[in-house]
Parts: C-alpha cells; sequence; structure tokens
C-alpha cells in the first residue's frame, strides 16, 4: 500500500507515532510519500528545529523518491493536450523531476544531511509562485477558448 502524506499529516505522524510504529508499517509493506509540495512547505518553516526534526523524520520514515506536485501534473496534464481519456497518466511517471527530489534522494536515510536552504529567499520565491497560481485559472482559461487562437 502507497500512502501520501501532506504536511499536516506528516506533523500529525511525526507528534503522535513512534519510528518503532512506522517500522512495523514499512515491515506490512506499506510505503510512505511525501511530494515536492510537502518539503517546500518543510523548508519554509520558520522554526529552525521543527523544520529539522520534520526532514529527518521523512528521510527515516518514507520513500526515497518525491511525488509530483499538484502543478507539476497539470504541467503534464496540458502538455499531453489534456487528454480526456487516459486521465491515469500520474501513475506512469508519478515522481518528480525537479531538483528538490534529487536532493531529496540524496539525503534519504542519511541523517547526517539536511537541505540548505535560504529562508529569506524561498519566502520571496514563493510569492511569485503564488502570486502566479492566482492568475493560473484565468491563463488556463484563455487559451482553451477556442477563439484564443483568433487574438
Amino acid at each position: 500500500m502507497k500512502v501520501y502524506l501532506d504536511t499536516s499529516r506528516l506533523n500529525y505522524l511525526a507528534d503522535t507515532h513512534s519510528i518503532e510504529f512506522f517500522d512495523k508499517m514499512k515491515a506490512a509493506g506499506i510505503k510512505f510519500y511525501l511530494s515536492s509540495t510537502t518539503i517546500w512547505e518543510l523548508l519554509l518553516n520558520s522554526n529552525l528545529s521543527r523544520k529539522e526534526e520534520l526532514i529527518y523524520w521523512g528521510q527515516v520514515n518514507c520513500e526515497s523518491k518525491l511525488l509530483k506536485s499538484p502543478s507539476e501534473i497539470l504541467l503534464d496534464y496540458y502538455n499531453l493536450d489534456c487528454p480526456e481519456k487516459n486521465r491515469n497518466l500520474f501513475w506512469k511517471d508519478p515522481f518528480t523531476k525537479l531538483d528538490i527530489g534529487t536532493t531529496w534522494t540524496n539525503i534519504h536515510n542519511d541523517i547526517s544531511r539536511t537541505i540548505p536552504a535560504d529562508l529569506d529567499d524561498l519566502k520571496k520565491i514563493t510569492k511569485v509562485t503564488y502570486d502566479l497560481s492566482k492568475k493560473f485559472k484565468s491563463i488556463v482559461n484563455e487559451i482553451t477558448d477556442p477563439s484564443y487562437k483568433n487574438k
């Protein structure tokens, strides 16, 4: 069984369950996955000790590959011309190709390593990304409008 942990669930499980509990779950064949979005949100945590605790927890309890973010999934779908059939394309290639995915794989199960990140820089990038995502719906609506090609 594959289980996706978003940031809220990761925080909850890290606070309420022991590593031994997760060792038993993994022994039973349960695999826990984080996404590139989850890692991004962890890196935005201004509480350095909590951020490191959660990164460590993920390194020990979750898989070495990160799932794609919703934006990556949407872009893949769009790049395939928004197929009406076979919308399960995500499952053929579920893992992120972003640099954070490579970084996660490199630090996985090595608790002496972490993800270096400048919080102020991340906040600036996040604001730009957030502003763009607010406009994304209108951009998609415009380019999918049949009259778009005439503009």
